[in-house]
């Protein structure tokens, strides 16, 4: 959430050492290395009865599923990084690429037509087409991969908890709207949000009440899938 806002917070404010980086592109690419590890660390505690029943005793019959269970997190896991960086390069060069063309005369502009298109849609092909497809793509798989793990508690959530999975969930749905919308992969994201509606339903709600993930991921989902639905509404049916 933190590397969220900063994208909005520091879009324009450049970086001193190297004026044509924002500040935003500078935070943005340290936003793997707490990432990843708290995503493997959260898998890892869905899993660890099996996961230690594995490793000290045989392996049972779930231990193969578990295996691509775990391979499947770690490809989404590279697939998240890999995106994140097409995305975070090619987007910080198409913003020095705009400035030049803007510094310049039209006169000068239009001689370099041809070269400013081509720079554009192979950028475009990086950041738009290809990076984020990919960077929501691990976003969503790692997302289904926990949502489809998860551990069932033996209590009720506190009304403390119940606070902090509201609060945080909303941050996180209006986030993964605005990623979606600003991204232009809505074709993407309604399906993904069925998919983990589908994983949560499939328990019934005496289990959902007693595990925060299916609670965090259940309160995010709706309220995306309304924005979604709202800005549906408002702009004739039409996404990005």
């Amino acid at each position: 959430m933190f590397f969220g806002l900063s994208t909005i917070m520091f879009s324009r404010v450049r970086f001193d050492p190297l004026p044509t980086l924002t500040l935003a592109d500078v935070v943005d690419t340290f936003a793997p290395y707490p990432v990843i590890p708290l995503q493997l660390y959260l898998y890892y505690q869905c899993r660890a009865s099996e996961i230690r029943s594995y490793v000290m005793y045989t392996a049972g019959p779930g231990y193969t599923w578990l295996v691509f269970e775990a391979l499947l997190y770690v490809i989404f896991t590279l697939c998240w990084t890999n995106g994140h960086g097409m995305h975070l390069a090619a987007n910080s060069v198409h913003n020095v690429l705009d400035r030049e063309y803007f510094s310049h005369t039209i006169v000068d502009a239009l001689k370099h037509k041809s070269t400013l298109v081509s720079l554009h849609s192979t950028i475009d092909f990086w950041d738009e087409k290809l990076g984020h497809y990919v960077w929501h793509a691990g976003i969503y798989g790692m997302q289904a991969v926990l949502v489809w793990s998860a551990p069932i508690g033996t209590t009720t959530q506190s009304f403390v908890d119940m606070i902090l999975l509201t609060v945080s969930s909303v941050i996180y749905g209006i986030m993964l709207f605005c990623a979606q919308v600003e991204g232009g992969s809505v074709s993407t994201g309604i399906p993904y949000l069925v998919l983990i509606a589908s994983l949560i339903l499939r328990h019934p709600w005496a289990h959902i009440k007693r595990s925060a993930i299916l609670l965090y991921f259940g309160m995010a989902t709706i309220l995306t899938g309304g924005l979604l639905a709202w800005w549906g509404y408002i702009n004739g049916g039409e996404f990005p």
